[in-house]
């Protein structure tokens, strides 16, 4: 699957919520407390959040249930 752009944290939030294996470019802003919070929310669960140039990507292989 290829990169899908979240355009706010809302759509981001939703996308996560699929137990699809994703890749998310979050194609916005962050400020200081919304990073931390969505890193606390979203990656301790095996989700990765790297920067590449001026966005963040998260990354999460599929979610079996």
């Amino acid at each position: 699957m290829g990169t899908v752009k979240a355009n706010n944290l809302e759509q981001a939030q939703q996308l996560l919520q699929s137990a699809d294996a994703i890749k998310i470019e979050l194609d916005f802003e962050l400020d200081s407390d919304e990073f931390f919070n969505f890193a606390i929310e979203y990656c301790t669960n095996g989700t990765k959040l790297t920067r590449v140039d001026d966005r963040f990507i998260i990354s999460r292989k599929k979610v079996v249930k």
